[in-house]
């Protein structure tokens, strides 16, 4: 573990000044009365009191924000953050912190929506003239009954640009065209070369005014007369897999399977030694800290 976070999660006291110091939670308070608040203990729990006598009001150092529905220290919450950074399981981190399964499930939940909302502010867009994106379609999980009824995988339409490496992931309900086109139109720019191993994508490729081309593996991994390949999507598939595997996730329920889709684009836009302090930066950004009105 990096040398400032062991020296953060040394206290309470110590890991509040760290994230005072990343600006993820207030280093000051000013009460509604707008009177400025003085720090307190009460319950062992440090807070901010107004001095107003008429006032009194007391405001957890929580308030306002990320951690505000968290009911776990400062300290643990440096712990999580940091553990699910290093994309580390949940049952590792369990038996790590001591926390219980269910808040660290919890708090893994809500770190996986910041790389959502991440996407939300900063939509992906692939390709366009002179640049060649490869998609397709995957099936993730497997058949399984419960309860007297069968239960599908998971079908999943990807995309990903040559070169730059971003790539985008969705959940679909059907591989039909009218499921289809409207997720690469939004994903895709026009005029893009668009390189698949799924003929069915042909007409929709078409329809919005890119060049595609097919491969067919029965010919080879690279089309011999126009040089088309699909490996980039097949890795891209063979990592998003490994990832799932790794948390056991692929057979999770649907809505939350769907979550884990934006969280390895966002890994894999910030892969590197700096995914954590980045990570906060985007926790920063979602939560700017609210001062009471």
């Amino acid at each position: 573990m990096r040398s400032d976070i062991l020296n953060a999660v040394v206290s309470e006291e110590a890991a509040i000044g760290w994230l005072q110091d990343r600006g993820l939670i207030p280093l000051f308070m000013t009460c509604e009365c707008e009177k400025k608040c003085k720090v307190v203990t009460r319950n062992e729990l440090r807070c901010y009191r107004c001095p107003r006598s008429s006032c009194r009001k007391v405001y957890s150092f929580r308030y306002g924000t990320c951690f505000e529905k968290s009911k776990i220290n400062f300290r643990n919450n440096i712990f999580l953050m940091y553990y699910w950074s290093l994309l580390t399981p949940v049952s590792t981190t369990v038996e790590v912190t001591s926390l219980s399964k269910c808040t660290v499930i919890d708090r893994y939940n809500f770190f996986r929506s910041i790389c959502a909302h991440y996407f939300i502010d900063h939509p992906v867009r692939l390709g366009g003239p002179g640049r060649v994106v490869e998609i397709g379609q995957s099936m993730f999980g497997e058949a399984r009954y419960r309860k007297g009824r069968q239960q599908v995988g998971h079908w999943v339409l990807g995309g990903i640009e040559r070169g730059g490496g971003d790539c985008f992931l969705i959940e679909i309900a059907d591989r039909t065209a009218e499921t289809l086109l409207p997720i690469i139109a939004e994903y895709v720019l026009p005029e893009t070369t668009v390189i698949s191993d799924d003929a069915t994508l042909h007409k929709i490729v078409d329809s919005l005014g890119m060049q595609h081309y097919t491969v067919q593996h029965k010919i080879g991994f690279v089309d011999p007369e126009t040089g088309a390949h699909s490996q980039t999507i097949k890795s891209l598939w063979s990592r998003v897999k490994g990832m799932m595997r790794r948390l056991s996730v692929a057979n999770t329920s649907r809505d939350l399977f769907a979550t884990y889709l934006p969280e390895y684009m966002w890994r894999k836009k910030f892969a590197g030694d700096k995914v954590f302090d980045i990570f906060l930066e985007h926790i920063k950004k979602r939560y700017p800290l609210q001062l009471p009105s």
